[in-house]
């Protein structure tokens, strides 16, 4: 969910950054304060990307479930749990993928904690489908290959 500025301050955001609502500290003010505060708060909680794009961070688990909320009463409904799957599943990679930066930076903590969260995720996405779907099988390996290569030491302080 974007966020509208409130035109009168004079810092714009630049064309390659994306300005999302921090939804934890969003509900501390009223829309009004918020669309106030100055660009370089809403910064402040941002990261930049690989392709140059700044995301303000919005949280990992409420970008999983935000999208699940309007099937989430449906129980035992084969479309949610695929859309639970997919949803987890595309929050994993896409940590994964800032793991994978980090640790091609050589920064070895930040990529395992990375890494960590990413496998996860992907023990989350695991959890909802028919244990007869063979993508069940795909996200466990990849969350338990995460976990082991943070346990045996490829990413841990030297």
């Amino acid at each position: 969910m974007a966020s509208a500025r409130i035109s009168r301050f004079p810092a714009e955001p630049a064309s390659n950054e994306i300005l999302l609502d921090d939804f934890r500290f969003h509900a501390l003010l009223p829309d009004e304060e918020w669309g106030r505060l100055p660009l370089a708060i809403w910064r402040r909680f941002s990261k930049r990307l690989a392709d140059g794009k700044t995301v303000v961070y919005v949280g990992e688990v409420d970008e999983a479930c935000r999208p699940l909320r309007e099937i989430a009463a449906k129980k035992n409904d084969p479309a949610a749990q695929i859309a639970w799957f997919e949803s987890w599943m595309k929050v994993a990679e896409r940590v994964e993928r800032l793991a994978d930066i980090d640790a091609q930076k050589n920064h070895p903590l930040a990529a395992g904690r990375k890494y960590m969260r990413a496998g996860l995720y992907y023990l989350l996405a695991e959890r909802m489908p028919s244990h007869k779907d063979p993508r069940r099988l795909i996200a466990y390996k990849r969350g338990i290959d995460l976990f082991a290569r943070v346990f045996k030491g490829a990413f841990a302080p030297g």
